[in-house]
């Protein structure tokens, strides 16, 4: 009975931290940092403003993902989005909503915002290392602003490592001499979205 127990107990154990780290990976849900994106339009109908994420529910208008159908953009949680420009009261449903999201690999209606904005406002970045690569790839940039995608960057401050950008986006920040020697960032950019360091 005593062994029973423990193996119940162990099983319970691996099976929670399992789901934690699944929880946690944004990149197994989603994809790489690098995938491919999908650029949606569409309305705001339903918003979960809680921990662990916060969800903002997309009829979709027009855009890549198919029309009609509802999204739902999970995000970081309310502290990690309020950190990115994005507070409580950035949506509203009923607003316009645009953006750059990573579809869910499992072809469930879910994506993470790569970008997100109003109809006609400015695209405010949501993925700190995805600016991370797109610096590095060299993407121009004008006043925060990469030009080809016209998202506004995240500041990325001397307290942020980009290692989840990946070794080789960390490796051309290093060669464009963009890295210190603890390997934190040097921000480029002094128009970009101020996000403190315990922002995703």
């Amino acid at each position: 009975m005593k062994n029973y127990k423990l193996f119940i107990f162990g099983l319970a154990f691996a099976l929670s931290a399992s789901f934690l780290n699944a929880h946690h990976n944004i990149q197994a849900e989603f994809g790489s940092f690098d995938s491919p994106l999908s650029y949606i339009e569409g309305n705001v109908v339903d918003i979960r403003w809680g921990n662990p994420h916060v969800s903002v529910f997309i009829e979709i208008t027009n855009g890549d993902l198919p029309v009609g159908e509802t999204w739902q953009i999970q995000g970081h949680g309310p502290d990690g989005m309020g950190q990115y420009g994005l507070g409580a009261d950035f949506f509203n449903i009923g607003s316009s909503f645009r953006g750059y999201v990573y579809p869910n690999l499992r072809g469930l209606p879910v994506a993470f915002p790569r970008a997100v904005g109003h109809q006609d406002g400015q695209l405010l970045s949501a993925q700190r290392f995805r600016d991370y690569q797109d610096i590095a790839n060299g993407v121009e940039m004008v006043d925060g602003i990469f030009i080809d995608s016209q998202i506004k960057s995240v500041c990325v401050s001397a307290d942020r490592r980009p290692r989840l950008a990946g070794a080789a986006a960390v490796r051309k920040l290093q060669e464009k001499g963009l890295l210190k020697e603890d390997g934190t960032f040097i921000g480029i950019e002094s128009t970009c979205i101020d996000a403190p360091a315990s922002a995703l």
